[in-house]
């Protein structure tokens, strides 16, 4: 239960942090791609046992990284690898 309210906090932080940090002159929709993640983590977190979850949540945190936008820095991305990978679909 500890691990799951870690990834909340987390992804509730991270979120509020990328959220500023996207620019709208980007052609990457950075906000659809926050708002993936955020929702596929609080969905995860409110049921870590169902594997859909997980891989939708993997899904977001990947299509996240693979994305160009600004609010990435090397530590957030760092930070977004180590979660998918504490991930039991990863």
């Amino acid at each position: 239960m500890k691990k799951v309210l870690a990834i909340l906090v987390f992804t509730l932080v991270l979120s509020t942090f990328f959220a500023t940090s996207c620019s709208e002159d980007n052609p990457v929709n950075c906000t659809e791609l926050l708002a993936n993640y955020t929702n596929a983590g609080l969905e995860y977190a409110a049921d870590p046992t169902n594997t859909d979850k997980c891989i939708d949540l993997k899904n977001a945190i990947e299509d996240y990284l693979d994305s160009d936008c600004p609010a990435l820095t090397p530590e957030n991305r760092d930070a977004l690898q180590e979660e998918l990978e504490a991930l039991p679909c990863y």
